[in-house]
Order: C-alpha cells, then sequence, then structure tokens
C-alpha cells in the first residue's frame, strides 16, 4: 500500500498531466477548445489540490519541486483564464522560488514573464517592467527566441498602456521579425492585433485596420488559431469602425467577441467587449443600455481585482447622472489611474472632469481641465484624445462668447480629425463651424461648411449625420434664398430619416419641405407634407407642436 507522500505525488503527477492535455487544447484553437476547457474545469479542484501537494513537498522533495514548477508553465494559457491576476501571482512567486532553488533557467525565465503579465494586469506596470526585462535578459542569454518573442510583445503591451507608443512599436516589431523568423503563426497573429492598437491610439487609422485584418487572417485559422487572440482582435475592429462612424459595424464586432468571451469564459477579454459596446450606445444616445454595459464591467473587473478595468468603467459611469456621482466616479477613475501610471487615462478624466463643469455652467474652470487633458493627449502622442480635447475647448469658448477662439480650436480639431482619419470628429467639427457662421449669418461659410459635412459623413454610410446634415443645409439654403435647393435637402433629408426610423428628423424635416413648398406657391403638395409632418410628430408628443402649426397657418 503507497504511502502518504507516494499518493501524494501520483496525485501531483496525474493532475499534471490533465493540466498539460487542457492547455494544449486549448492552444489548438478553434476546433478544439471546446474539449481543452471542459476538461479543465471538470478537473479544475483536483488540480488545484495537486499544486497545494507540490508546495508542500517541494522543500525537501526535488520530484515536487520541479511539478510545482511545471504546475506553472503546462497551465500557463488556460490558467490565465481562470486565475485571477493575484491568484497568479501566488503561484508563480512560489514556483519561481523554487525554479531558481533548483537551476531550472528555462522555467525561470517563463515564471519571469507570466509574473510580468499579473502584475501588468493588476496595473503595476514598473513591477511589470522589472519581471519582463529580467526574464527577456535570460531568454537572450539561452538563445531561446520564441520565449525571447514573446516577453517583447509583454514589454510592447506595458508601453502602449503608458502611452509611449513608438517604444511600444519597437518592442513589437522586435517580436514580429522573430515570429516571421521562426514561422511562428499565432504569436505573429497576436502582435500584428497589438500594433493595430497602438497605430488605433496614434489616429493612423488605414495602419491600424490593416494590422487587425492580418491578424484576423491569422488567428481564425481553424488548426493553429487562437480564439482569444481572435477575439482580442475583433474588439480591435469594432473600436476602428467606431472611430470611422460605422456603428452597426462596430456593434457586430464586439458582439462576436463577446460570444467566443463568453465561450472561453475570459473575463477579461470580454469586460473589454462589453465597455466598448456601452460607448456605442451611449454616443448613440441609449443611456440606459449604455449605463448597463458600463456596470456589468465595473462588476467583471472588480471581481477579478482589474485596476485599469475598473478605471476605464467608473470614468464611463461618471459620464452622465446628478454632478455630485459623476464627479465621485471620476475622482475614482483618477486616482486608479495614477495609481497604475495610465497617463491617457489620467488625461481622459481630467476631460470627463471638465464635461461636467461645463454642463454645471462653471466654463471657466472647465477649461483648465480640458487644458489639462489637451497637454497630456498631446505629450502622450494620443492623437484621438487630442482631438477631443481641441473640440471640447472649442465649446466651452463658444459658451462664453470667445467665437474667434472658439473657431480656432474647432478648425484644429478638423484639421488633425482629418489627418487621422478620424471621421466621426470631422464631421462634429464642420458642423459646429457651419453653425457658428450661419448663427453668424455667414451664410455661404455656413453652406460650405456643411456640405463638406455631408461628404465626409455620406463616406461611411453614415445615414444618421448625412440626414442632420441634409436638415442643416436646407435651413442655410432657405435664408440664403436658394428655395429649390431647400426643398431638395429637406426632401432628401425626410426620405433618409424614414429609412434609419427617425420619427424626430422625419417630422422637422417634412415641417421644413412644407414651408418651402408654401414659399415657391406648391400650396397643394405644401399642405399634404405638413400634414405627414403633423402626424409623424404627434406620435412623438413633440413639445412645441402648436407652435409649428401656428407658424403653418
Amino acid at each position: 500500500m503507497p504511502s502518504l507522500k507516494q499518493a501524494q505525488l501520483r496525485h501531483i503527477a496525474f493532475y499534471e498531466g490533465i493540466l498539460w492535455q487542457s492547455n494544449e487544447l486549448y492552444l489548438k484553437g478553434a476546433i478544439s477548445t471546446n474539449d481543452g476547457l471542459p476538461l479543465f474545469d471538470h478537473n479544475w479542484e483536483n488540480i488545484q489540490q495537486g499544486y497545494s501537494y507540490a508546495t508542500l513537498l517541494a522543500s525537501h522533495d526535488l520530484d515536487a519541486a520541479q511539478f510545482c514548477s511545471k504546475y506553472a508553465s503546462s497551465g500557463a494559457f488556460i490558467l490565465n483564464l481562470r486565475q485571477s491576476p493575484t491568484e497568479r501571482i501566488a503561484w508563480l512567486e512560489t514556483t519561481l522560488h523554487y525554479a531558481r532553488r533548483y537551476g531550472n533557467r528555462q522555467a525561470e525565465g517563463w515564471h519571469l514573464g507570466n509574473l510580468g503579465s499579473a502584475y501588468r494586469d493588476i496595473g503595476e506596470n514598473e513591477k511589470a517592467i522589472y519581471w519582463f526585462e529580467q526574464g527577456l535578459q535570460l531568454f537572450r542569454e539561452s538563445k531561446d527566441l520564441m520565449a525571447e518573442s514573446s516577453l517583447h510583445s509583454n514589454l510592447g503591451n506595458i508601453y502602449a498602456d503608458i502611452g509611449e507608443y513608438e517604444t511600444a512599436i519597437d518592442s513589437y516589431s522586435q517580436a514580429k521579425a522573430i515570429d516571421e523568423k521562426l514561422g511562428e503563426k499565432k504569436g505573429y497573429g497576436l502582435t500584428l492585433s497589438n500594433l493595430g492598437l497602438v497605430y488605433l491610439h496614434k489616429g493612423e487609422l488605414p495602419q491600424a485596420i490593416s494590422y487587425f485584418e492580418g491578424a484576423l487572417e491569422v488567428l481564425q485559422n481553424n488548426t493553429e488559431g487562437d480564439l482569444r487572440g481572435t477575439s482580442q482582435a475583433l474588439i480591435g475592429m469594432g473600436m476602428a469602425s467606431e472611430h470611422m462612424g460605422n456603428s452597426p459595424e462596430a456593434i457586430r464586432y464586439y458582439g462576436k467577441a463577446m460570444g467566443i468571451s463568453r465561450l472561453l469564459k475570459d473575463d477579461d477579454t470580454l469586460s473589454s467587449a462589453i465597455n466598448n459596446l456601452g460607448t456605442v450606445y451611449f454616443n448613440a444616445g441609449q443611456l440606459e443600455e449604455a449605463a448597463r454595459c458600463y456596470q456589468e464591467t465595473l462588476d467583471i473587473s472588480r471581481k477579478r481585482r482589474d485596476r485599469r478595468g475598473e478605471e476605464s468603467a467608473l470614468g464611463n459611469l461618471g459620464g452622465w447622472g446628478n454632478f455630485t456621482k459623476a464627479v465621485r466616479y471620476h475622482k475614482q477613475a483618477l486616482q486608479l489611474d495614477r495609481e497604475v501610471g495610465d497617463t491617457v487615462g489620467e488625461a481622459t478624466e481630467f476631460a470627463n472632469i471638465g464635461g461636467v463643469l461645463q454642463a454645471r455652467g462653471k466654463l471657466r474652470l472647465a477649461t483648465i481641465f480640458y487644458n489639462k487633458a489637451l497637454e497630456i493627449f498631446r505629450s502622450s502622442n494620443y492623437r484621438r484624445g487630442e482631438i477631443r480635447s481641441l473640440y471640447n475647448l472649442g465649446t466651452v469658448h463658444c459658451d462664453v462668447d470667445d467665437i474667434e477662439q472658439g473657431i480656432s480650436y474647432y478648425l484644429s480639431a478638423m484639421d488633425l480629425s482629418q489627418q487621422s482619419d478620424d471621421r466621426p470628429m470631422e464631421i462634429m467639427a464642420l458642423q459646429q463651424l457651419g453653425a457658428i457662421h450661419f448663427d453668424l449669418e455667414k451664410i455661404e461659410d455656413a453652406i460650405g461648411f456643411y456640405q463638406k459635412s455631408l461628404e465626409v459623413a455620406d463616406t461611411p454610410g453614415d445615414l444618421s449625420k448625412v440626414c442632420q446634415a441634409l436638415g442643416e443645409l436646407g435651413n442655410a439654403y432657405v435664408l440664403l434664398g436658394s428655395l429649390e435647393k431647400a426643398i431638395n435637402a429637406f426632401r432628401q433629408c425626410s426620405v433618409l430619416a424614414g429609412q434609419i426610423k427617425d420619427l424626430y428628423k422625419e417630422g422637422i424635416s417634412l415641417f421644413n419641405l412644407g414651408m418651402a413648398l408654401r414659399e415657391v406657391d406648391r400650396d397643394e403638395e405644401s399642405v399634404a407634407v405638413l400634414d405627414r409632418a403633423f402626424t409623424i410628430l404627434e406620435q412623438i408628443e413633440y413639445a412645441e407642436l402648436e407652435q409649428l402649426k401656428e407658424l403653418a397657418k
């Protein structure tokens, strides 16, 4: 009959084998993931017991110490899906100790790299860089190119997190060169996805999309693919689609990423997809859906002790609601940003606080926060944040009747948006410039800006923004006396509004069309169009309907 120690060693060896098998099945990608994860989940309790036995015996038994190290390395990828960062750190610090004690340099290197990843997940960037650089030095000495590539990628992730984009690109490029040399497709695909994110943050959209598409081509491969990597690349494509103003496409990509993440029970990637989906809903004015997404992201992040995800969700939840609650959310997010060294996140919170202050009418104070955000975004080379800060400064200067300075900021936002291919922000800046010149009775200038916004909105097929531009153009043409052009614009606007089921825009554009038809003595058509307008506006209980009816008499 085996002794207790022998029984424990058999348990250790058997369940280390199950862990290795589960991890290998997961790494085989889309075909085998459904086999690897259930196998792991079914045996997870016994795997944890096996690791406990190994640590218990490791100080005086070489085999147990080696198994202790194997548990952390054999299941490195699948454990990342099931353990919180703090749980991973506890395992890895123990296994690193025994790898060093018994001179296992290869295992030591992998534990160093995995420790770096775990510390990055809890936002301790300096510790993460320390562990990554130690691991990188070890693998350079042993000439393990595949491991070296992995650590270059991990360092790239850290530098991207803190806004040092050129350093991140350099790290990723070194990883990419090694992967190409080795023919390592999975690592190559993940590196392409990471490069896509960096170029997206830099505002270089075509380059970002090219990298995301390349990543998906590799990672979706049925035999050598990576489901988790695929979901991350899909999130990148969703962000790029949103950047281009194509919200339906962004929702589609985020939905696919969420489906994969839920299949894998990968809360890290799932929370990222849900958070981004919330932003799409928020920008579309669907605030309840947005709040639901942000709250779910916050719950997942706090459960995982993911400070970076928690910060992002808090910042988003502070985007509306009462003043006190909004400021509290943003201050919590700002504190987390500072703790983890996320300068871009810090700038974002300065901008968010500026928005809250502007909404409360504290315009001078809002300007101070917007300028702080602009300064940090520029120093971090985060183009998208810089554009939004310029736009925000344009709005607040116009609010205090400093129109000339407001126009200057809007023009800067427009120019930078064009350079970065940020179409939603370019359209917003153009339409604000049109509205300002309209109010200044510089109608031809206003028409020029509205016409340009129409052209930009039409490129990605954003019907809502096309509809808005047509309505503004119609109003400008009326004031200029070009009634036939106004009629054409209002008619197109009403048709598009009907297609996208925007009853407010449809009703208002029909009212404007009816009034313009009356001006050119097409009374019969005018009456019919106005009747349709009033029917639609009654349906949505438009507050100023009676005033419109008085105008039409």
